[in-house]
């Protein structure tokens, strides 16, 4: 078994000691014990998209494994029942959406409960009040509450922002969540169940700003070349200080398997306060939209993801909200890799482009990340060596020839996800073309940037530089 794969120990607190309760040959999540302490739940999965639950005997006397309901799909723990007879987790669910499903561990038969049609994020079930679970829908999410398994539920909080985590009281009356929208940067709020009434804990918003002098987030749909709605947060400037219509930047998100939320981003309200609209899509293989959806850039990727972005810009010219002429593009890991090969393909759509741990080469990326991410890249795109052509075709690097408009790049010295080397071959080639790409190497961050410096810096480059390619 890899020694990069997720595995179950049990430590002893009092000892120190650790025992190890699995070898299973793929990683194991979301681990969730039992309440009598004698069992744990988890995922197996190699792709965090399918995958069986498995049961594992605390002291160590043996393993199961519980297939999920539909073919293909998965089996996350959320939460077990008060008696610890039931288990409830989150299933996929013919429609491909993750769904309640009660489980009985010890023969495996279980049941879809509540409503399909979006994702179940979270679930908690305590006694006398029932189950309290949080559901994404198109990027914004509400709790909801199932008195029963068989009652309708009742939504809990309205459904504008993001409930981005929350966890119950002890007796089961009060939830506490942590909640922000594109105007609100996060905080801890308590929700009284039995009133329904929100109460705000914590004030996180610094310097004296107030939510009222900064732009508003909308979720909006449009429709893309192909019949398929995409949804997507949309924030207008609330003065137009780069022109009337004003530019616009659009926002690609990471995984690719992930989702823009209509939830509190520096990096949004910064490029808005600028004078720039945003556009922060959910292009296809975006989570949050069912299975089908999900699955529509495999082994597509800068192919209908692309065209999807292109034609949310189109959408927003049509009405007249933003310049077609004055267009950026950005984002981080996958979303930095689209950024280069959008720029690369050069469709005439974008004018600039910033471009955060991206990867240029998927064939070396491949090679420098397989020994984590080899299964994950099987499933998203193929193998590099039965499918040389299509990794050639769909890498940056084949076309940076075409590569006109504006690069700026920025990269984590210590990423081991998409390593310095990527970031230096985009900006080294370049150089040779005789183009004059942006470069920023922060010595002190990985796959993602944390540390405030770096951050503020990160931010107020990428906005300046906007502001003089776009102007």
């Amino acid at each position: 078994v890899s020694p990069f794969l997720f595995q179950l120990f049990v430590l002893d607190l009092a000892s120190g000691t650790e025992r190890q309760l699995t070898r299973e040959p793929e990683n194991l999540h979301f681990p969730l014990w039992s309440p009598d302490g004698k069992m744990i739940a988890a995922t197996r999965s190699g792709d965090d998209r399918s995958g069986p639950l498995l049961l594992a005997w605390a002291d160590g006397s043996g393993t199961r494994q519980i297939a999920p309901p539909v073919k293909g799909g998965i089996l996350i723990p959320a939460c077990w029942s008060p008696d610890g007879n039931t288990l409830l987790a989150l299933a996929e669910d013919p429609a491909g959406f993750h769904r309640l499903y009660a489980l009985d561990p010890l023969t495996g038969k279980g049941r879809f409960v509540g409503p399909t049609g979006w994702d179940i994020e979270k679930a908690y079930w305590k006694r006398d009040i029932g189950v309290v679970y949080s559901r994404n829908e198109a990027g914004a999410s509400a709790l909801y509450r199932m008195p029963t398994l068989d009652m309708e539920p009742e939504r809990l909080t309205p459904t504008r922002g993001r409930v981005e985590d929350f966890a119950l009281s002890a007796d089961g009356s009060q939830a506490l969540l942590v909640w922000s929208d594109s105007a609100h940067a996060p905080d801890v709020w308590r929700l009284d169940l039995a009133t329904s009434e929100l109460f705000q804990v914590t004030r996180s918003m610094l310097g004296g700003v107030e939510a009222d002098a900064l732009a508003k987030g909308e979720i909006i749909t449009y429709n893309t070349f192909d019949g398929k709605d995409v949804r997507a947060v949309y924030l207008k400037p609330r003065d137009n200080r780069l022109g009337t219509p004003p530019p616009l930047v659009v926002m690609v998100h990471g995984g690719p398997d992930w989702q823009s939320f209509d939830d509190f981003h520096p990096m949004r309200q910064s490029l808005a306060e600028a004078g720039f609209a945003v556009l922060a899509p959910n292009f296809r293989g975006s989570t949050g939209f069912g299975r089908k959806f999900l699955e529509a850039n495999r082994r597509d990727w800068g192919g209908g993801d692309r065209q999807d972005l292109v034609e949310g810009v189109k959408f927003l010219a049509a009405r007249g909200d933003i310049d077609p002429k004055r267009v950026g593009i950005t984002g981080g890991s996958f979303g930095g890799y689209m950024t280069l090969y959008a720029l690369a393909k050069n469709d005439g759509t974008w004018a600039a482009g910033v471009a955060a741990y991206g990867m240029p080469d998927l064939a070396l990326d491949y090679e420098l990340s397989k020994s984590r991410f080899m299964d994950w890249y099987h499933v998203q795109m193929g193998n590099p060596a039965k499918d040389a052509a299509l990794f050639k075709e769909r890498s940056a690097i084949t076309y940076l020839e075409d590569l006109k408009a504006p690069l700026f790049i920025f990269q984590g010295a210590n990423d081991t996800n998409v390593p310095e080397a990527e970031a230096r071959l985009v900006y080294d080639r370049l150089k040779t073309l005789g183009r004059d790409p942006g470069l920023v190497v922060y010595p002190d961050e990985g796959h993602g940037f944390t540390r405030r410096k770096n951050l503020t810096d990160y931010y107020t480059r990428t906005v300046g530089f906007f502001k003089e390619k776009l102007r």
